[in-house]
């Protein structure tokens, strides 16, 4: 389980509802202009929250 502040939790419903990656950075700093995003999506990427696609050649199965 991973406890979310209100900008971490803004930005990644604005994107769970299709928003862009801008877009919801844009959104979510009008509104908490401190925001750290680096952190944060350093943060989701580690906890597994995001991942990045991987295609073609690149992609290992294992």
């Amino acid at each position: 389980m991973l406890s979310l502040g209100e900008p971490d939790y803004r930005w990644l419903v604005l994107v769970d509802q299709g928003a862009s990656l801008a877009d919801a950075l844009d959104e979510t700093l009008a509104l908490h202009p401190d925001f750290d995003f680096a952190q944060s999506l350093s943060q989701m990427l580690a906890y597994g929250v995001l991942c990045v696609p991987q295609t073609g050649e690149d992609h290992d199965p294992r």
